[in-house]
């Protein structure tokens, strides 16, 4: 201050109030400034520095996390270190502005705490829970979108196209193996129509033909019988009383044959009944057919192979509605009807006690003798019956499909997790339960024999396709996420580095259980739900095949004198494929390639068919040894951990999210520490910092009992992964 008034100029002689005043108010204006530019400078500082305050904290992320499956994460228990670090990191007053101003404003002066602050308090906020789906799903994909090669998603798309072309074919093979059903029931009650009507080759007992060789001539009997005492029945009770009784006899020979007659109608009203059963569904079958794009040669196979089918079921139906077998004994039973309420007024008659009017008795004779009108010549045309051909009646080949499915579900050493720490694990916690999966599916073609043919249905096939149909609809939101899982984690055919729990991990995530080999089967019966629809597809595309199949059917059923043959046939067809599918699921356990739909030269198990050894089966074999393999390079030739990839787009988002944390925690409680916590595992840090400022001049000081007091700035600095 003496050097600013040694070099301030006197004007005019002397020092005026005004010009102190002025220079007072001059100078405090100017500190005011100063403070300001300090206020800013010091704003500026800080906000760098809880910024690169923050960039340090989050640079302690755990190591193995990020080395071993690409993700950042903070481990939270380590809060009150990263405080302690962040409280000395923000205390160093210096800046690189600060430094510049005080050796260009201050240089001739000792060194000013020209930008002192106090912290008043520091916060630290760990966000951004890895366990939490959405956050978990941002840090994959953000990893991912550069990994993720363009074409996965449409190669997957192809693939599982095929499904879609299955499913059409399967609904309708659904359909169709209704109408077989109902067809074979047909056949069945056909043959006892005809016993009913003709009898047997022994005999015509219980027959309508039985009238002809015995009913006729009975009746016939009884009458001559009556007409010879009939003059005499007022002369003498007894003969009126024989006469009753050889009218009631009468009546029962009429209703023996009457009850005939019923049941072989009862007979043509069932069949009628299947009939239109299968007129309905059969117009269900060609909307079905009329809808699918026949451009495709999947469907165009199975459409040549059905419309022959197709063609035989009109005159099946038209030979099967026995119109003139109908009338015949339409009119049979009411001529039983009229002889039997002849022979009612008759007995009605002769049970009074006045005198009987032979008139009025020789009228109703005359009526029952219109029972000669009676046909019995009555023709039950033929249908489509099973072939008889007994050399295939007790094939089945259940015995080996277990031996290979025996082999695929040879495991190894267990692996388990605690049972305290189940209830830890991210899954548990958020109450994941399993998830519906495609082992249902496996089951119900597993559990296929010929005792329990009834038990089967084409649904199984037309399902497994639905299901992964709808895969499609969200495999651009799952590819990233599923490709993530591939390239960081391990199943159960590679080689596991020593710091995972699991062996099969992939295998969890798609199956949730706690037990590594319940994963493993769960993952082993889906991939067989999946082989065992193609090839049961594929099966159904090759006639020879199919043709084997009926002729199994055809023999059992008719060896057995009942229904099912298309039963047999489909019971057949689903253990062939299951079977054929277990051969696959080793193929892929040894690493190697399966076509995904395959063709003729693809199918390897040809059921011993040598053992029967007709011509039909050497055509067969012959059809196998074509060498028409699908290329190893082939797109529809898929790996184990193809159909793993699969399997995960069946997986929802959040249950797959969940179980990756599952793994995390499990991994890394072996290589960080053994209490490991991944739900303590955070992406976000947040450095919440208030100061406080000594102004240089508190105004305060200048009102009427004021105090000093301080400037006070918040700041708030993120670093997010």
């Amino acid at each position: 201050m003496r050097r600013f008034l040694k070099n301030f100029s006197v004007c005019g002689g002397s020092i005026t109030s005004f010009m102190c005043i002025a220079v007072a108010s001059i100078l405090l204006f100017n500190f005011v400034l100063i403070d300001c530019a300090r206020m800013l400078v010091l704003k500026e500082t800080i906000e760098r520095k809880i910024y690169f305050c923050a960039e340090s904290l989050a640079a302690d992320y755990l190591t193995e996390l990020q080395s071993g499956y690409g993700l950042y994460g903070l481990y939270g228990k380590e809060g009150d270190v990263r405080r302690n670090n962040a409280y000395e990191f923000l205390s160093v007053e210096n800046s690189m502005s600060a430094e510049i101003i005080n050796s260009v404003v201050f240089s001739q002066y000792s060194e000013l705490a020209f930008f002192d602050y106090e912290i008043k308090d520091l916060s630290l906020f760990h966000m951004g829970n890895i366990t939490e789906p959405a956050v978990l799903k941002e840090n994959i994909c953000s990893l991912m979108k550069y990994k993720v090669p363009a074409d996965l998603l449409s190669e997957l798309t192809e693939k599982l196209e095929m499904f879609g072309e299955g499913t059409e074919i399967c609904s309708t093979e659904t359909l169709y193996s209704q109408i077989s059903e109902a067809q074979d029931e047909v056949v069945l009650l056909m043959d006892k129509l005809q016993i009913a009507v003709n009898g047997t080759a022994y005999s015509t007992a219980g027959s309508v033909l039985e009238w002809k060789d015995f009913g006729s001539k009975s009746v016939k009997t009884q009458i001559d019988i009556i007409n010879g005492i009939l003059p005499a029945v007022n002369s003498n009770s007894e003969i009126k009383q024989n006469i009753k009784t050889q009218f009631e006899s009468l009546k029962n020979t009429v209703q023996v044959y009457k009850n005939y007659m019923n049941n072989a109608l009862l007979y043509i009203n069932d069949i009628k009944t299947l009939c239109d059963e299968i007129e309905v569904k059969k117009a269900e079958l060609e909307k079905e057919i009329s809808k699918m794009d026949f451009s495709v040669d999947i469907n165009l196979a199975y459409y040549k192979n059905i419309k022959p089918e197709l063609d035989g079921l009109d005159v099946f139906l038209k030979r099967a509605s026995n119109s003139s077998a109908l009338q015949k004994l339409q009119k049979n039973l009411s001529l039983l009807n009229d002889a039997e309420t002849a022979c009612n007024d008759v007995i009605t008659i002769l049970s009074d006690s006045s005198a009987v009017d032979t008139e009025i008795i020789a009228q109703k004779i005359q009526g029952i003798k219109k029972l000669d009108e009676i046909s019995c010549e009555i023709n039950i045309p033929e249908v489509n019956k099973p072939d008889g051909n007994n050399d295939f009646a007790g094939y089945d080949i259940s015995d080996k499909k277990e031996n290979s499915l025996l082999n695929v579900f040879s495991q190894t050493t267990d692996i388990v997790v605690p049972e305290k720490s189940i209830s830890l694990l991210p899954s548990t916690e958020a109450g994941i339960q399993k998830d519906t999966d495609l082992s249902a599916i496996f089951d119900s073609f597993n559990n296929l024999n010929i005792e329990n043919v009834g038990d089967f249905s084409g649904n199984s096939i037309s399902e497994t396709g639905n299901v992964f149909m709808g895969m499609l609809d969200t495999a651009a939101e799952n590819v990233y996420v599923n490709e993530y899982i591939m390239s960081f984690f391990y199943s159960n055919s590679e080689n596991v580095t020593e710091d995972r729990f699991f062996n099969a991990e992939i295998e969890y995530i798609i199956a949730g259980n706690a037990n590594q080999n319940d994963n493993i089967e769960d993952v082993y019966k889906q991939i067989l739900a999946i082989r065992t629809t193609m090839n049961f597809i594929h099966i159904l595309l090759d006639s020879t095949k199919v043709n084997f199949a009926n002729q199994i059917g055809n023999s059992i059923a008719a060896s057995t004198m009942g229904i099912g043959a298309p039963l047999y046939a489909f019971a057949i067809m689903g253990i062939w494929a299951t079977a054929e599918a277990a051969i696959d699921l080793i193929d892929l356990k040894e690493g190697e390639s399966v076509p995904f739909y395959k063709m003729q030269g693809d199918w390897k198990l040809d059921l011993g068919l040598d053992n029967i050894g007709s011509a039909f089966l050497n055509e067969l074999t012959d059809h196998q040894t074509e060498k028409n393999v699908t290329s190893g390079e082939s797109i529809m030739n898929m790996t184990y951990k193809d159909y793993l990839n699969v399997l995960l787009l069946a997986v929802p988002m959040k249950t797959k999210l969940l179980r990756i944390c599952d793994l995390l925690e499990l991994n890394l409680s072996k290589s960080v520490t053994e209490n490991f916590n991944i739900s303590e595992v955070y992406t976000c840090i947040s450095c919440d910092l208030t100061i406080s400022v000594q102004p240089i001049i508190n105004l305060n000081l200048f009102r009427k009992g004021g105090r000093g007091g301080k400037y006070e700035m918040r700041f708030i600095g993120n670093s997010i992964y």
